[in-house]
């Protein structure tokens, strides 16, 4: 017969709700674990126009933490030898500030640098970028992710090995819990978290 050893991870009498959640694979968590979910996937580099006459590139693609399934055309509107200037339009953030060739770029959804190459662009080329769904699955929330998993969504109510294949484990998605008892992903805390919790009727309390 197994024994149960409580280990104070609910705090209160809150509803609780719970679901099953597939758990990324190469994780190895704990009950009490918040989870966040991948809701976007991001390509390494921009997609070059077949027409264009510059053969330079877009590389050092990343999402940021407003990053949603769309995608960013960059058009040249401004050439100059060994540089140039490109609007940047989400197809649902609509226009962005425009992107320098040889300078980073970064907004709040997305960021990339457009290299020169030996051939100039020309007004014009373009690069789109698209951003796709993510997997759903979920992973330890962490605030510094630009995935979708920087938010968080539930708790872990069972430990769950995954460290070799995707898993289903039970979470809850209400219920209140003590904030001591979670875990968090990098440098998180409980008050990095609160205000988004409540939202879904999770609720994180200090247990004495």
């Amino acid at each position: 017969m197994e024994t149960f050893t409580p280990d104070k991870l609910l705090a209160g009498d809150y509803p609780l709700v719970t679901d099953i959640l597939t758990i990324l694979s190469g994780q190895n968590l704990s009950r009490g674990a918040l989870l966040g979910k991948i809701t976007v996937a991001v390509p390494a580099t921009g997609a070059a126009g077949a027409g264009n006459t510059g053969d330079g590139t877009c590389t050092l693609v990343v999402g940021k933490s407003g990053a949603i399934v769309e995608t960013f055309t960059l058009t040249c509107t401004v050439a100059a030898a060994n540089g140039g200037v490109f609007s940047v339009v989400g197809s649902k953030t609509g226009r962005l500030a425009d992107a320098s060739v040889g300078v980073a770029y970064e907004n709040s959804c997305i960021g990339f640098t457009l290299n020169d190459g030996a051939a100039d662009f020309i007004v014009g080329d373009t690069f789109t970028i698209t951003i796709a769904a993510g997997s759903g699955k979920h992973i330890l929330c962490d605030s510094a992710a630009v995935n979708g998993s920087q938010t968080p969504v539930a708790i872990l109510a069972e430990g769950c090995d995954a460290s070799a294949a995707d898993k289903t484990a039970v979470a809850y998605i209400t219920g209140a819990f003590n904030q001591a008892a979670l875990t968090y992903g990098g440098a998180d805390t409980a008050d990095t978290h609160r205000a988004a919790l409540r939202d879904l009727n999770i609720y994180l309390k200090s247990v004495a």
